[in-house]
């Protein structure tokens, strides 16, 4: 799957959680060129629930770089644990082959 990260998309999350760090704004972009997308985002964007009934027990997100305004990541993700109650799954990040994020997303089957 494939997300467009947009300068509205990113506007749209800072204000609503009240993130008004400058480096996710169009009009500052001395110190890295362009908007960084707020890491938050990427890792909420895609960590949707994958069966009905099942709540996240846990969540780990290691960051390897930022996510710039303009770029489209391309997330793969791979099951590591799939058993009664419990679903582990490995979520990757990736833009223009580069690995961004990796998140471990546990599950639990809510009875």
């Amino acid at each position: 799957m494939k997300i467009k990260i947009t300068p509205e998309l990113v506007k749209e999350y800072c204000a609503v959680i009240g993130d008004n760090n400058p480096i996710h704004d169009d009009d500052n972009t001395v110190k890295y060129g362009h908007p960084v997308a707020p890491g938050i985002l990427v890792t909420a964007m895609i960590t949707r629930n994958p069966k009905p009934y099942w709540a996240l027990a846990k969540l780990n997100v290691r960051y390897h770089d930022a996510v710039y305004v303009g770029d489209t990541i391309e997330i793969s993700n791979k099951i590591l644990k799939d058993k009664m109650k419990v679903c582990v799954v490995e979520i990757l990040i990736h833009v223009n082959d580069e690995l961004k994020q990796t998140i471990e997303m546990t599950t639990i089957k809510l009875t």
